[in-house]
């Protein structure tokens, strides 16, 4: 008998569970259909987003302010000055270091297509001391290189650079791994939650990296805010921080997203320590003229000038003392010449 009850609940409670079973269908269906049209749209449009804003911010210049807190209190602060036009780049520092003795420093970068030059002052000095004149280089390499800079600045809105500075690939790169791909409402905006791992870098110290970006796809797909766990190995210690990035921008020319401010938060709960870091932007599209980008721009000669004029060679002194004895001795021999002539 109890049997037969458990039978006739069964058959009443199928048409329930087919119920249930179809809905849950019908609801999950389009949700896996959306989900898969974000990762192909992620995966087609966003790196084709990325080159163009890359190269669109090939062409901002202007101010980035940098201030580094721990524990509420500003460990150091820098100003840089970015400017570019006819193929030359500057990069201008100004650093104001809190120590024991606080220290200002300025340094100046530039990279010209004729050479490249660096030039440093220090605080109440109005005028520069030249550090070095070198031929340019094709590719920048060196830190000190103020190409170096705007690649830094190209990606910092596009990659896990936001984060780590050696992270300056995109997420369509191989050594990434884009582990899902989902599209939210924050604040009435469409934004793309980007779920990524990177288990090898270029670093020596940071081992891998693990998280989300929270990117803007109706506006070259720039990061708006972010979130990562790290392995940081340093000696023999192995340190696991967080970090956390917020950006904001402002509308430029054709609606290009302009940075404002970048805020990233540094946390290690092992070490006990949270470091805030902000970069203030003050950035616009355009072009500096070239002559501020010369040597001479600033008080000296430019390389040809440098270089001075190399000694003269002990031979060639010779060459012209024979050469002007027998102008000499050509113009006696014409003179005594003309004088028997005359007497004749």
């Amino acid at each position: 008998m109890l049997h037969a009850f458990s039978q006739a609940l069964s058959k009443q409670q199928w048409p329930r569970s087919s119920l249930y079973l179809i809905t849950l269908l019908t609801t999950a269906c389009p949700a896996l259909a959306e989900l898969e049209a974000w990762q192909e749209r992620f995966a087609k449009e966003a790196p084709v987003q990325w080159r163009r804003y890359m190269e669109r911010a090939q062409g901002f210049q202007g101010i980035v302010r940098t201030t580094v807190t721990e524990r509420g209190q500003v460990i150091y602060d820098y100003i840089t000055a970015l400017k570019q036009g006819g193929g030359c780049v500057l990069r201008h520092s100004h650093w104001f270091v809190q120590s024991r003795q606080p220290v200002e420093l300025e340094r100046l970068n530039v990279y010209t297509p004729r050479y490249s030059f660096e030039l440093t002052r220090s605080k109440g000095r109005s005028s520069w001391t030249l550090l070095s004149v070198t031929p340019p280089s094709r590719e920048p390499g060196l830190a000190s290189d103020p190409r170096v800079s705007y690649r830094w600045l190209s990606r910092l809105f596009l990659t896990p650079a936001c984060f780590e500075i050696e992270l300056d690939g995109t997420l369509d790169q191989h050594n990434y791994v884009v582990e899902s791909v989902a599209s939210e409402k924050i604040q009435g905006d469409d934004l793309v939650r980007v779920f990524f791992r990177c288990d090898g870098t270029s670093s020596k110290h940071l081992l891998a990296v693990k998280g989300y970006l929270l990117f803007d796809p109706q506006h070259y797909w720039v990061i708006r805010s972010g979130e990562v766990a790290l392995q940081i190995k340093l000696g023999d210690k192995l340190y696991r921080p967080r970090k956390q990035v917020h950006i904001n921008y402002r509308p430029g020319g054709d609606n290009v997203p302009i940075p404002q401010a970048l805020i990233r938060i540094h946390r290690d709960e092992n070490a006990g320590s949270e470091i805030l870091t902000r970069h203030e932007f003050d950035l616009s599209e355009g072009e500096t003229p070239v002559h501020e980008f010369q040597l001479s721009y600033y008080g000296f000669p430019e390389p040809e000038e440098l270089r001075g004029h190399k000694p003269t060679p002990w031979w060639l002194y010779i060459l012209l003392a024979g050469l002007a004895l027998v102008i000499v001795s050509f113009g006696i021999y014409a003179w005594r010449g003309h004088r028997r002539a005359a007497f004749a």
